[in-house]
């Protein structure tokens, strides 16, 4: 799963060995969401796919033998701190919580992506709030609307797996 591909379409192909399925938001250079599929996991007649939010949430279901696999690929919008950026950002984390509810308990979920958003320590859904910076045991950015992020993790028994070590910034811009 690749977030941010700033690629202005939306598709489903294949080649020889994987089947890609790419979301775009519309916007030019904006959002957009790439799931790739080795064609020795499944066939391309075992995949489904609903881009929820264009560029943003992507929903890619793999119909197994015995059950099947979620996939949630997701880019948030960035916090740019004004009320309009809070609204997108509710409007992604609502339709969010409104496609987990719509899987099955019994199928398996995987979420990847961008969330943009920082998370509080809160076991077994999240592990730690620092980590490890120039050999120093920091906090990263906050965000309002992080209590919304971490109550949909509780909600649907997520569990956020880069929190459980303090192996450093996932992304770096400048200093």
């Amino acid at each position: 799963m690749v977030a941010e591909t700033r690629w202005g379409f939306e598709s489903f192909w294949t080649d020889q060995d994987w089947t890609y399925l790419h979301s775009a938001t519309g916007v030019k250079r904006s959002g957009g969401l790439l799931v790739m599929l080795s064609r020795r996991f499944a066939h391309s007649s075992q995949i489904g796919y609903d881009c929820v939010v264009p560029g943003r949430i992507l929903h890619v279901r793999v119909h197994g033998h015995q059950t099947a696999l979620d996939l949630i690929a997701m880019y948030q919008y960035t916090d740019y701190r004004p009320d309009s950026s809070y609204r997108q950002r509710e409007s992604v984390w609502t339709a969010f919580d409104q496609c987990l509810s719509n899987i099955p308990v019994r199928h398996n979920l995987l979420c990847a992506g961008d969330f943009n958003c920082d998370l509080q320590a809160h076991p077994p859904w999240v592990g730690t709030t620092k980590f490890f910076w120039k050999t120093q045991s920091v906090t990263g950015s906050t965000h309002k609307d992080q209590q919304r992020f971490q109550d949909l993790l509780r909600a649907h028994g997520l569990t956020a797996v880069n929190t459980w070590g303090r192996s450093g910034a996932t992304f770096v811009h400048g200093t």
